[in-house]
């Protein structure tokens, strides 16, 4: 199968250059070193108005210059311009559709249930692969034979755009991954549909750390991820992404993970990620507490608080609950000056 080459596409828009306006990656020839077909890739974006994105991310899949690939699209009902962009393309998608759905992860699911690829991946519609990502990632799975992969990806931070090196650090292990002491950026994860058979798709009542849970799940089986030499993807950090917004929904659903899996642990595993989703759970009623107050006002946000110590008596050992409180009830009495939202525990 062809793949898409740059004369293909539709024409960039005015004043968009390089990687992957007017830049494709080397056409790949029709089978590996080895002589063996290249294994196909299905990757899939899951896209919510993110118009001013989106056609990047598109054309960083289409641009590969790799010869045995499908390209799945699922938006959620954008009412931007995501949808006229997709249809711009459409005759080089596999499958596209646009309704409502439960959540990304629930778009995902999706996706991956229509996809026909020995590997699977899903890029973000704020993201994009660098050139010759696919074929590093269909090498190494191929030599390792492995159930999944992951590699390093550089994030973009929007604004003032500037890029780095994100760190990866491979989970070895349940207490490892539960206690979040590893880093797996998203856009560098590759999965085989054996895999996925094996351990199931994402989460969908997990709109944050879907991926998380299903790495907790993946190592809790005993599959460790195996390593892509590469550098494959750009993560972008902009103030609508998810990662940026939504901390305390990260910090309610990392709890809820734990919790989860701390039947699986032995007993020192057990005390250590019990400390930690204390903690968390200290963190929580923190930040909880302070949203309270600042949305409804300094008594609902006391409240809040002492409802959370009464269901956890246990939180008031943690500096950030007993600091907020006495921030909380220091800025009810003389006022705004000594209202500051505390570090965290």
């Amino acid at each position: 199968m062809r793949p898409s080459r740059l004369n293909d596409l539709p024409s960039p828009p005015p004043g968009k250059t390089g990687w992957p306006w007017d830049e494709e990656a080397v056409e790949l020839p029709d089978r590996m070193p080895d002589g063996s077909q290249w294994p196909k890739i299905s990757i899939v974006t899951p896209s919510y108005n993110q118009g001013q994105y989106l056609e990047e991310t598109i054309r960083s899949v289409l641009l590969q210059g790799y010869p045995n690939l499908e390209y799945i699209i699922i938006d959620g009902g954008s009412t931007d311009n995501s949808v006229e962009i997709i249809q711009k393309y459409d005759q080089f998608l596999r499958f596209w559709k646009s309704a409502s759905d439960r959540g990304q992860a629930d778009a995902i699911n999706q996706g991956f249930t229509r996809a026909s690829g020995t590997v699977v991946a899903f890029i973000n519609s704020d993201d994009y692969y660098l050139p010759r990502a696919l074929a590093s990632v269909a090498k190494q799975m191929v030599l390792q034979d492995a159930g999944w992969c992951v590699s390093a990806v550089k994030g973009q931070h929007e604004p003032p755009a500037r890029m780095e090196l994100m760190p990866l650090r491979i989970p070895h292990s349940v207490r490892q991954v539960v206690t979040r002491d590893y880093v797996v950026p998203q856009p560098g994860m590759f999965f085989s549909s054996t895999i996925l058979d094996v351990v199931g798709t994402f989460d969908r009542d997990l709109h944050y750390c879907f991926d998380h849970g299903w790495i907790c799940r993946a190592v809790a089986g005993g599959h460790v991820p195996g390593m892509v030499d590469a550098i494959t993807a750009v993560y972008r950090l902009q103030p609508a992404s998810k990662t940026m917004r939504q901390g305390i929904e990260f910090l309610r659903e990392n709890i809820e993970i734990a919790t989860d899996v701390l039947g699986e642990l032995n007993s020192t595993d057990t005390q250590e990620v019990q400390k930690v989703v204390g903690m968390w759970r200290a963190n929580y009623a923190m930040q909880s507490a302070w949203d309270k107050a600042i949305s409804q006002g300094t008594l609902h946000g006391i409240w809040a608080l002492l409802t959370a110590v009464g269901r956890r008596p246990g939180l008031f050992l943690y500096r950030s609950t007993v600091t907020s409180f006495l921030r909380l009830v220091g800025k009810l009495v003389f006022g705004a000056r000594t209202g500051n939202r505390p570090k965290d525990a």
